[in-house]
């Protein structure tokens, strides 16, 4: 009798399970259903994990106020996609931005087609197949009007995925945002470190964004240095310009590097150099006559990418030490780190009017 009494009650119980699920996972679900049927009809079969992606901020976005990171789960289960198969792309966004989904298909080699769907005012805004395959002089004004202040974002993030970008430089574009070549420098530069600069037993590493770019992104991450670690610090001083003292002027400046032992209070400051071999890019282009405009010709930050993509073992084409200090005790230290400091007119010396 108890037997039959329990196998009664199983049914009843599963049927309570279902009933108890949260309504915005049921909710979300629905949503992602519809995205990807809407996608299917636009880009045809999504089913080979090689040929399809799947890039959102889902997890990231709420949805009428509710957590979205069930459509990780869903979307994993009704494509090809996941973390492990480096085709979920999720992008870090705040809770208050819109949801989207963009579905990528690999269709030919210069036809990577995109469906995008945007939540909007609780609902969902479906956009046609568009081509967003990024070739020599592809103009973005398609890609504007079809996504808007979003475009430069998601179609670099996109094409990054379909040339085959590193698992790492693609996780750093994705917390920096978006796909430009100056993510891509943070490889050369935590590479050489690395190799050049390596730690001996006892030290860290503080970076210093002095200056700062986007490669930053890619260093904090690559290289777990963060803020909130002491690992990084950053300086307000513009990339593009050089540091001219009295007896040399330093050009492309690529950040500084320090080695610190906090026990002995030794260790080592070391100024960077990035050279972006412009010339070497123009002939891999074969075009000489080049104008890097990065604005007004944003295709040539994929161009770059794919420049760089032939150079990945080679990270001493691109960095050098400029220059290195000593630093012997945390007077040393903080005058390179600490509140206030200039650790540029520290280990260079002065800055002389250009």
């Amino acid at each position: 009798m108890a037997k039959r009494f329990v196998w009664l009650l199983l049914p009843l119980l599963c049927l309570a399970m279902v009933f108890c699920l949260p309504a915005q996972a049921a909710g979300i679900e629905a949503v992602v259903e519809k995205a990807v049927e809407q996608a299917r009809q636009e880009l045809g079969g999504l089913d080979k994990a090689s040929e399809v992606a799947c890039l959102t901020n889902a997890g990231y976005s709420a949805y009428k106020g509710e957590s979205t990171l069930i459509a990780l789960d869903v979307l994993a289960k009704v494509l090809p996609v996941s973390p492990g198969k480096g085709n979920l792309l999720v992008r870090p966004a705040k809770a208050s931005d819109p949801l989207y989904f963009m579905f990528i298909k690999k269709a030919g080699p210069e036809k990577l087609m995109a469906v995008y769907t945007l939540e909007k005012s609780g609902a969902l805004k479906y956009g046609p197949a568009l081509n967003i395959f990024i070739g020599k002089g592809t103009s973005f004004k398609p890609f504007n009007q079809a996504y808007g202040p979003m475009a430069f974002n998601l179609v670099t993030l996109a094409n990054g995925w379909a040339m085959g970008l590193p698992h790492d430089i693609m996780r750093a574009a994705l917390i920096h945002g978006h796909l430009c070549c100056g993510v891509f420098t943070g490889y050369f530069t935590t590479r050489f470190i690395e190799k050049k600069i390596p730690l001996q037993k006892g030290e860290n590493y503080v970076y210093v964004g002095a200056p700062a770019w986007c490669q930053d992104d890619y260093i904090i991450d690559y290289m777990r240095l963060t803020p909130g670690t002491h690992g990084y610090v950053t300086m307000a001083f513009p990339w593009s310009k050089n540091w001219p003292t009295k007896e040399k002027d330093y050009t492309q400046l690529g950040g500084v590097v320090v080695r610190f032992n906090r026990k002995t209070n030794l260790g080592k400051a070391y100024v960077l150099k990035f050279d972006w071999r412009h010339e070497e890019f123009k002939k891999y282009m074969a075009m000489p006559d080049l104008k890097l405009d990065w604005r007004g010709q944003p295709w040539l930050h994929n161009a770059y990418d794919r420049f760089f993509m032939t150079r990945l073992e080679e990270p001493e084409m691109f960095v050098s030490i400029q220059k290195t200090s000593d630093i012997n005790g945390v007077g040393d230290l903080n005058a390179i780190i600490g509140l206030g400091a200039n650790p540029l007119a520290k280990i260079l010396g002065p800055r002389v009017a250009d």
